[in-house]
């Protein structure tokens, strides 16, 4: 039996459609890695900003809420005050829940999601004790206000975990 010698130009060849292809997928890769840190650095600026927005908002009303136990605003302007407050935080809300985190900040967002959540009913319940003058409501405020911390807490934890992973 005889052994052909392949052409040169054939091995040439081969070796540009292997190289080839290994570039392709080296490159297909790095985009599919890149556009995932895209996706996690949007999303993270997205969660700051929201963030950011909540922080101002409930730092405003809460120096209402001390104006009007100083007798500085009225009950009536308090209570438009909160209006504004729980239509601010309501709309946070909805932002949250319209976006689509990356997998490994789900469970992050869904405990910012938690958060707001009871710091919006929370505010409900301090609206129903400016209005009534309730004990039972203002105790209520305080309850959704310490989960709503306990799960900001939780988010924040698991933020930086997910963070740290790759």
């Amino acid at each position: 039996m005889s052994r052909t010698r392949k052409d040169p130009k054939s091995k040439q060849l081969w070796v540009i459609v292997i190289g080839g292809a290994i570039i392709a997928v080296v490159l297909g890769i790095s985009f599919v890695l890149m556009t995932q840190a895209t996706n996690n650095e949007n999303y993270v600026k997205s969660i700051q900003i929201i963030s950011d927005q909540s922080r101002a908002f409930t730092q405003t009303y809460e120096n209402s809420i001390s104006e009007w136990h100083d007798g500085e605003i009225s009950s009536e302007e308090m209570l438009q005050i909160t209006d504004n407050h729980l239509e601010n935080l309501d709309g946070l809300l909805a932002k949250l829940r319209n976006m689509e985190p990356p997998e490994k900040f789900r469970l992050a967002h869904e405990l910012s999601i938690l958060s707001l959540s009871h710091e919006l009913q929370s505010d409900k319940h301090m609206r129903n004790y400016i209005e009534t003058g309730s004990d039972d409501e203002y105790d209520r405020s305080v309850e959704f206000l310490q989960k709503a911390y306990d799960y900001e807490t939780q988010a924040f934890e698991e933020f930086n975990r997910a963070g740290k992973s790759t």
